[in-house]
């Protein structure tokens, strides 16, 4: 293996099954893939193994089984993490007020808290080689580091500059209902215009009649 691929092997996928299919890993990859590989993602990976063995190891303790979302600590370094949430809910964890935990430690969700530290110990495990490893090495995974930051503003900016064109067509598509409403307003009014002369010639009609018939009926009286 050469530099480079050791230093791509040292990235987030490390320590993870390629191509798994446990639900599991497969949340605890997104959470790694979807997180900049920094110290930060680092401690709160740390902190969650740490949070899994102690449920591990105290089973009957259901204070290991409560994660409540204001904890400064969980907060900083577990919930600031993309994809924590999802991870843990796959896990086994449910959301009650805030609060992320075990309603009930089935078989299930102790093998699914299993699965997760295996690969949370790999990932950890890799990531102290790391550090710890070859400068030459140490470079080339920073420029990773590096690429792998400037991918993800790079997809910011796209979906930043998706949300403020489709801002843009709402507004437009707005605007285009209020000019057609207002096109067709004057068009409402000659109708509503004609309706009323209509109206006017038939109630002229009218008195055109009734004084013919007065004519009449007066002459007929004056022969009488």
């Amino acid at each position: 293996m050469d530099l480079e691929e050791k230093a791509y092997s040292y990235l987030p996928k490390q320590g993870l099954q390629i191509g798994s299919k446990n639900p599991v890993e497969i949340e605890l990859m997104h959470l790694i893939d979807f997180n900049i590989p920094n110290q930060k993602t680092y401690d709160g990976l740390i902190l969650l193994e740490k949070i899994i063995q102690n449920i591990l190891s105290h089973p009957q303790e259901k204070k290991y089984q409560q994660l409540k979302l204001d904890n400064k600590k969980l907060s900083e370094y577990l919930f600031s993490l993309n994809n924590s949430k999802q991870l843990l809910t796959t896990i086994g964890f449910i959301d009650i007020e805030n609060v992320y935990q075990i309603w009930d430690l089935t078989d299930d969700i102790i093998d699914n808290l299993r699965i997760a530290s295996r690969s949370l110990k790999q990932y950890i495990t890799s990531f102290q080689i790391l550090q710890e490893g070859d400068p030459k090495l140490n470079k080339m995974v920073q420029e990773k580091k590096k690429a792998y930051e400037e991918k993800l503003a790079y997809k910011k900016q796209i979906l930043e500059q998706f949300e403020k064109n489709k801002q843009q067509n709402l507004k437009e598509h707005k605007d285009g209902s209020k000019q057609k409403l207002y096109e067709q307003k004057p068009e409402k009014q000659s109708q509503n215009q004609i309706n009323h002369n209509q109206n006017n010639t038939i109630n002229n009609q009218n008195i055109q009649n009734q004084n013919t018939n007065n004519y009449y009926g007066n002459q007929k009286y004056k022969e009488q």
